[in-house]
């Protein structure tokens, strides 16, 4: 029994080595010219225990943002208490402040380096995490649920791309109004074509 909790926090250990070593080298320079070799460097092992650990760089990419997203999600307010948009836009403000201070790791899996495979490993991250989170509050849908989780992940990738991509001019908060006030009241609301 020791012995299996003493491998989970080397496994931990590990890979908390690895994504510090990513996350370190993403500082100097762009994902694309960071190598396995880098950052298991970086991180003080070698390359077979990376890939003990990851398939990949961009396995080991995905992975760290799906556990920090987790503690951001973690933290999100009940939909079931929503009575206005303002729970909505605080639980946005949350996730668009992470994605802010994490933007060169969002950069590497929405921008023109990052792979359909990571692309649609956020979508479907973001899809089933609106789905647990909406899930109290869902009466007698008009749309298939995942449809709309779809729906809104797919725009939501979308949006911070184009947000982290022209460096953020608008704030988490105005971003987060901004999405909220479309997924609440839609397209034609937003647009004042109703």
């Amino acid at each position: 029994m020791n012995e299996n909790r003493s491998m989970d926090s080397r496994t931990r250990r590990t890979r908390a080595k690895l994504w510090s070593g990513l996350i370190a080298l993403m500082d100097e320079k762009e994902f694309s010219a960071i190598s396995v070799s880098d950052i298991a460097e970086h991180a003080g092992v070698n390359r077979v225990t990376f890939y003990r650990h990851f398939t990949d760089k961009n396995d080991l990419l995905l992975r760290g943002l799906e556990k920090t997203m987790g503690d951001v999600i973690e933290q999100l307010e009940p939909y079931a208490d929503i009575g206005t948009e303002s729970v909505a836009e605080r639980n946005y403000v949350r996730i668009f402040r992470h994605v802010y201070n994490n933007r060169k790791l969002y950069r590497a899996l929405v921008g023109p380096d990052g792979t359909g495979v990571l692309v649609a490993g956020l979508k479907d991250y973001f899809g089933s995490a609106y789905i647990r989170h909406m899930s109290a509050r869902l009466g007698a849908p008009r749309l298939p649920t995942r449809f709309v989780a779809d729906f809104v992940s797919s725009a939501f990738i979308g949006v911070i791309a184009r947000w982290i991509f022209s460096d953020a001019p608008e704030s988490p908060e105005v971003m987060a109004k901004q999405f909220v006030t479309i997924i609440t009241h839609g397209v034609y609301y937003s647009l004042a074509l109703q």
